[in-house]
Parts: structure tokens; sequence; C-alpha cells
């Protein structure tokens, strides 16, 4: 049986010991039928040398002027031929070798399936899971998200979803989930394996408050302003409440109730 193609597609720009790093985190993998594409915002450095020194592990790459991170991923996207992609920026690798052999006796049943990030510096790291839950909702989103370098995801979703977002600068990523998974109901399945190794020397790490402010601003558009504050004063609780019983009562409510009535309740009783 023929496996599925994975499009491995990583965007970069002056970054040249970055994508040598991502190159050869891609040519270490063990698996077979990988279609691995370069975008590159015209770059002034050793990039493309570097990009056409390992023109064996390329398959397909551009170099011109972008509109930003998310224009060069659209751009990925319709070069790429897989069944599933993947967003590996410059600087960013995968854990093992076997982080798609290990997912792939998955892909029959789910449109999303993501894993953990470790998150890497100079002198610090540490794995983060994201968003876990079996089914997540809106709420899930308010101040979480998936790791964007350690998801797979369906060509379907990108058919049925759109592409990502041009309008905001950092967060298009997690406005995509959402959209893809709040909205239009893409079966998610989170796996407890580490997937890729993330530099946090990258944009949304190092301008987390433009960041924040993104994510709450394609939330508020989408929810509207009355529920969007309900869900982060819900947040706010759910983050104060310290025993397990009433955190346990937290989530019968959350589940069974109105918000209005969740707050009010939790106000008097918590």
């Amino acid at each position: 049986m023929q496996l599925p193609k994975i499009s491995v597609i990583t965007v970069v720009y002056n970054d040249a010991n970055g994508i040598k790093r991502t190159i050869d985190s891609v040519a270490l993998l063990d698996y077979q039928n990988i279609e691995y594409i370069i975008i590159d915002g015209n770059s002034t450095d050793k990039t493309i040398d570097v990009i056409q020194a390992n023109s064996k592990i390329v398959s397909k790459w551009i170099s011109e002027p972008d509109n930003g991170i998310y224009d060069a991923m659209n751009k990925g996207i319709g070069m790429s031929t897989g069944d599933w992609l993947i967003f590996m920026n410059a600087g960013d690798e995968f854990a093992d070798k076997d982080v798609i052999s290990y997912i792939i006796p998955f892909i029959n049943d789910y449109d999303i399936i993501y894993g953990s990030m470790l998150r890497v510096s100079d002198t610090n790291q540490y794995i983060t899971k994201g968003i876990t839950s079996e089914h997540p909702d809106a709420f899930d989103f308010m101040h979480g998200s998936l790791g964007h370098q350690a998801t797979f995801i369906n060509r379907k979703v990108f058919e049925k979803t759109g592409n990502y977002s041009t309008e905001y600068e950092l967060a298009s990523d997690a406005k995509f989930f959402y959209d893809a998974i709040v909205i239009n109901s893409a079966r998610t399945k989170y796996i407890d394996k580490v997937i890729a190794r993330f530099s946090l020397d990258g944009a949304s790490t190092t301008n987390q408050q433009l960041y924040d402010n993104e994510r709450k601003a394609f939330l508020i558009k989408s929810l509207g302003l009355s529920v969007y504050s309900r869900y982060e004063e819900l947040y706010r609780i759910k983050n104060n409440v310290e025993t397990a019983e009433a955190i346990s009562l937290y989530k019968w409510l959350k589940k069974h109730c109105f918000f209005y009535r969740i707050i009010r309740f939790l106000r008097n009783h918590v």
C-alpha cells in the first residue's frame, strides 16, 4: 500500500544557520514519502547557498519577496502536493527521526494530528503540550493553541477552512486551528510525544503581547465581545479555584449551564 505523502514546508529569510539545521533534521527522517518545500523571502545572506547545496533533500524551493510569514506559508501550501502538511520553519527541527512514522497509524481517523514541542533557548529548554482536549472548543483557545511545528494537517482541512489569514502578523496559525476545529469540526488527535524542537527566539515568542492581542482580536470577531468576555471571566475563575471539588463542580457547570449562570454561581460559592 502506498504510504501517504507528507509535505514538509519551511519558511526562511536570512537564516543560513537555521535553515541548515532544519534541512539536516528533515534528512534524518526515516519516513520515505516526503516532499520538502522551502519558501525563502529573497534572502541576501548565504541561505540560498545552503538550499542549493542540499538539492537532494529539497524537493522544491522559491526565493522571492513576500508579505509576511503567513503569505509565505500559503505559497508553500500552493506548491505542495502532499496528503498531509506540516510547517517546520527555519531553525526548528523534528525531535526524532521516527516522528512521521509514529503518526501514520492515526491518519485515517483524524484531520489534524499533533504532539508536544520542546522549546529551546541558549540557556533553557522545556516541553509544552498546548491544547490536549479530546474535542477542543472555543474555551480552549482563550489562552492556548496547537503547537504549529508539532501539527500534521490533512490537505482537506485547507480545502474546507482556507489558507492562513494574512490579516494577522503572528497569530494566524492559532486562528486557522480555531476555524478548522471549532467552526469546521475538524477531527483532532493529540499524541503525547515530542514532535519538534522549537527555537525560543521565534517571532511569536519574542513578541508575546502582539500575539496575545491578535488572538483576542480574532476571538472577539468570531464570538462577539459579550461571549468573549464571559469566556475570559470563566478562564480566570477556573485558574483561581484550588480544590478538587471546586474544579469538578466547575467542569459540571461548564458542561450543563449557560455561562452567565456559571459566573453568578461561582461568584457566590467559590
